[in-house]
C-alpha cells in the first residue's frame, strides 16, 4: 500500500505538533472579543466567559440574552473568518445554579436561524458536564473510554494466559488505560470520610 502525499488548504493538521499553537493564534480574536465584551461568567473581575481548549470552547452565562448576544458574537466571528460552527455539537446545557436557564423553553437561544438544543449532557474537553451530577457522568464516560482501549488492546496479546508477560500488560495498563480513566477526575468533590 503506497503512501500518498496531500496538500492541506484549510484548517491545522490533525495530531500535529505545532496544530494546537496555530490553532490559538487563529482563535485568539474571538476570545478576546468575548473577554472584552463584558458578557457572561465572571470570577471576581477576572472575565471567564469562554474557557477553550483548542477548538473546543464553551461559552458561559447566568443571563439568558447575554448567552445568545455571545453566541451571535462567535458566528458572527465564523462567518468573517470562513468556517463552519458544527450544529450538532452546538448545545446549550442549563446548570442547577442557574434558576433564569430552567424557566426557558426550547427554541430560545438560535444558531444560524435554527433552534439550539436544550440537552442535559454534554462534554467539554472530554469531560462530561451534566445538569445533574457531572462527576457520575465523567466517570461513566470514562470507564466506556477504558473498556473500548482495553478490547482494543487485546489483539496486541493484553490478555490472560498466551499474551504477554506481566510487565508489559502492566506497562500498557499504565500507559494506554488509566489516563483514560483518570481523566478529568481532578473535578471530582470527595464525599464522606477520607482514609489516611
Amino acid at each position: 500500500m503506497s503512501k500518498e502525499m496531500f496538500t492541506i488548504d484549510q484548517g491545522v493538521r490533525q495530531g500535529g505538533a505545532f496544530s494546537a499553537d496555530l490553532y490559538k493564534i487563529y482563535i485568539n480574536p474571538l476570545l478576546n472579543i468575548l473577554s472584552t465584551s463584558g458578557l457572561g461568567g465572571r470570577v471576581g473581575n477576572i472575565n471567564c466567559c469562554a474557557p477553550t481548549c483548542a477548538d473546543d470552547v464553551a461559552l458561559v452565562s447566568n443571563n439568558p440574552l447575554e448567552l445568545q448576544t455571545m453566541i451571535n458574537i462567535a458566528l458572527d466571528f465564523s462567518k468573517r473568518e470562513g468556517y463552519l460552527l458544527q450544529p450538532t455539537k452546538s448545545v446549550i446545557i442549563p446548570v442547577k445554579t442557574c434558576r433564569k436557564f430552567y424557566e426557558i423553553e426550547d427554541g430560545f437561544w438560535k444558531l444560524n436561524g435554527k433552534n439550539m438544543p436544550i440537552v442535559s449532557n454534554a462534554s467539554h474537553i472530554g469531560i462530561q458536564k451534566s445538569d445533574k451530577n457531572s462527576a457520575e457522568s465523567t466517570v461513566n464516560e470514562n470507564i466506556k473510554k477504558a473498556r473500548r482501549a482495553m478490547y482494543s488492546l487485546m489483539g496486541t496479546g493484553l490478555h490472560g494466559e498466551n499474551g504477554l508477560d506481566s510487565k508489559t500488560s502492566i506497562a500498557l495498563i499504565r500507559t494506554y488505560i488509566l489516563p483514560i480513566l483518570t481523566y478529568g477526575l481532578e473535578i471530582l468533590l470527595p464525599k464522606g470520610k477520607i482514609l489516611k
